[in-house]
């Protein structure tokens, strides 16, 4: 008997459930919303990660676009390095004294005093001593004018102070 009665209860699970269930309206509802729900989250995942690839690719390419653009800039920075090293160069041979001195000497005729080319001015020289002469009277004439300077200066600065104070 015990072992009908344990077969019986495996026939009866086993009917229970084959068994078709019929739900009611608020059931099927509640069946229907979470069968929805759960389209809607793999939906909503799906178009997460959808989104967060597509993120990370505009990211990359920006990045990438980056890059090169550095690597333009840095290139650009070492012509304009080199183009300066080359202009500091020339215009280093063009300022030489061995430049200067051949041009001097082929373009414009120039050459180097001889011994013989030499004249030396003393004191007793006429062309000295007039201009001797000169230097000191236009000294003299300065420091008159400057005397007169001052005086009428320091008038025009009194009335000019004068002016200045009526006005207010």
């Amino acid at each position: 008997m015990a072992m009908y009665n344990g077969s019986n209860a495996y026939k009866q699970a086993y009917e229970q459930q084959n068994e078709i269930r019929v739900l009611d309206g608020k059931q099927a509802r509640k069946r229907e919303r979470a069968k929805n729900a759960a389209k809607v989250r793999v939906v909503v995942s799906v178009a997460a990660i959808f989104m967060v690839l597509l993120a990370m690719t505009v990211i990359s390419a920006k990045t990438y676009s980056l890059g090169v653009e550095i690597n333009t800039l840095k290139t650009q920075i070492e012509d304009v390095e080199t183009a300066t090293a080359r202009a500091e160069m020339e215009m280093g041979e063009l300022c030489s004294l061995e430049r200067i001195e051949a041009y001097a000497k082929n373009n414009l005729g120039m050459v180097y005093p001889g011994a013989d080319d030499f004249y030396y001015l003393t004191m007793e020289t006429p062309v000295v001593a007039e201009a001797a002469g000169e230097s000191a009277a236009l000294a003299e004439e300065q420091a008159e004018s400057s005397l007169w300077n001052r005086i009428v200066n320091s008038v025009t600065s009194f009335f000019r102070g004068t002016a200045s104070a009526s006005e207010y």
